[in-house]
């Protein structure tokens, strides 16, 4: 399928921190007053899965961050470009940091087929070069939330982080500057009561049967994630499995299992 001419392309091209478009973007305060804004959004983001956001009570809870972790191909970046497609059809806009450099024009295009003219103009695209541009682009994201933003996905916060790591930086550095990133994209979450949706990487971490995937650090990632979402692989083509680790109103775990798509994530029948 050849993805429809983009009208508004220059909204959805990725760019880095020093490319930003202003004119596109309502600043605000952070002492101007929310309530009549947070009044009139949802209390969830769904993800347009059923089964998904069955599991999830509704969706992505505004307000607070949920981490989604996985080996690659498990389809973290699709779900998060979903969220991204059912947030523009509420009427809301999307800010989709691409950090991994995952997102694409075409694979938008696949998941908004029908209805992409009204899609694509509210899903917004940054992108940064380095460890250091990703935190001076978090450091800035309240300029860019107003009224319309109802998700902010995070693709993959470690990503670039793994980068530096693998170049020599100081470790110790990195997870400081990564837990300052995760503390100002909660307080986002809270203050203009937005969904934030982060993907991570993940390592091995050996045990006594073997290993298991962890994020890449986790500690730091789990602390401040209200929701943890896990993906797997399964021994049957394109379908994942997904267990809730943590959520603040659900006890206990609960287990879907998705197809994967060319629209993302459906339903799937075992």
């Amino acid at each position: 399928m050849s993805s429809p001419k983009l009208e508004h392309q220059h909204e959805l091209r990725p760019v880095s921190i020093n490319c930003f478009m202003p004119q596109r973007v309502i600043f605000l305060s952070m002492n101007r007053p929310l309530l009549g804004r947070l009044l009139r959004k949802p209390p969830v983001i769904p993800t347009d899965c059923a089964s998904l956001d069955d599991m999830l009570d509704g969706g992505l809870p505004l307000g607070c961050i949920t981490l989604v972790y996985g080996e690659a191909e498990t389809g973290k970046t699709t779900l998060a470009t979903q969220c991204s497609v059912s947030c523009a059809r509420m009427g809301l806009k999307a800010l989709y940091l691409n950090f991994e450099g995952g997102f694409t024009v075409d694979r938008l295009a696949q998941m908004a087929p029908f209805d992409w003219e009204d899609v694509a103009p509210k899903i917004l695209v940054f992108s940064a070069e380095d460890f250091q541009a990703q935190g001076r682009l978090i450091d800035r994201l309240e300029s860019f939330v107003d009224e319309e933003v109802g998700l902010i996905s995070v693709d993959a916060v470690n990503a670039l982080y793994r980068v530096s790591l693998s170049e020599g930086a100081d470790a110790f550095a990195l997870n400081r500057e990564l837990n300052r990133q995760m503390a100002v994209l909660a307080r986002v979450a809270k203050d203009f009561n937005v969904a934030v949706l982060i993907t991570s990487q993940v390592h091995e971490v050996p045990t006594e049967d073997g290993y298991r995937m962890e994020p890449l650090s986790t500690r730091v990632l789990k602390f401040w994630a209200s929701i943890i979402l896990k993906m797997e692989m399964t021994g049957r083509p394109r379908v994942r499995k997904i267990t809730l680790e943590k959520h603040p109103e659900i006890r206990g775990r609960r287990t879907r299992y998705l197809k994967l798509e060319d629209e993302g994530f459906r339903d799937v029948r075992l």
